[in-house]
């Protein structure tokens, strides 16, 4: 469920069990929190959707390049690399692959996929099926290319991880900053008597 139906359903549901200003106030509230959570929890979604991918993709590229080094067609190697991958890549290579299959060229079948980070391998393989190239290095290359762009994305991941953690892991000390630090300072401040 989208953020805006639920943040509108919890606008409208908070007034009907807090009567008056103070209902309509706290539904607006809790309506702008919930959309806050559900966009939040959608766009860390698609963030971890494309860490995988660009974690996984440098190693389609080396299985690719195996396959290709030891005399399979693109076509088996694709389907083999498909089978291997999971995830948004592997329905993208199964559907360039299946494209081959029925008797399209490499141009028409990765014409049917549109995804940047696929648009260097699709050039790659469209030249060596025209021109005979090998391309074992040049999916090396890329490979690297893409390793360097996942590893990228990974320390991104990690960076943002860190700052998550930092609210909680304050919340947990929280208690025991009070009970070490500030009573001991108010009871010392309170008069004695006796």
């Amino acid at each position: 469920m989208s953020a805006v139906p639920m943040s509108m359903g919890a606008a409208l549901a908070v007034p009907v069990v807090v009567d008056g200003w103070s209902g309509i106030v706290l539904g607006c509230a809790v309506a702008g929190a919930v959309y806050q959570w559900r966009s939040s929890s959608s766009t860390r979604l698609e963030r971890t959707v494309e860490t995988r991918r660009a974690l996984s993709l440098p190693i389609a590229l080396d299985v690719l390049g195996a396959c290709l080094t030891v005399g399979a067609e693109q076509q088996q190697a694709l389907d083999a690399v498909a089978s291997s991958i999971g995830g948004s890549l592997q329905n993208e290579l199964s559907t360039v692959a299946g494209a081959m299959r029925v008797g399209a060229d490499v141009t028409e079948a990765w014409s049917l996929v549109d995804a940047p980070d696929l648009h260097a391998l699709a050039a790659v393989l469209g030249r060596a099926d025209v021109t005979g190239a090998p391309v074992t290095p040049l999916l090396a290359l890329l490979a690297d290319q893409h390793r360097q762009r996942a590893r990228a994305v990974a320390m991104d991941a990690a960076r943002a991880l860190g700052v998550r953690v930092a609210g909680p892991l304050g919340l947990c000390f929280l208690p025991a900053f009070v009970l070490i630090a500030v009573v001991p300072l108010v009871i010392s401040l309170l008069p004695v008597t006796l």
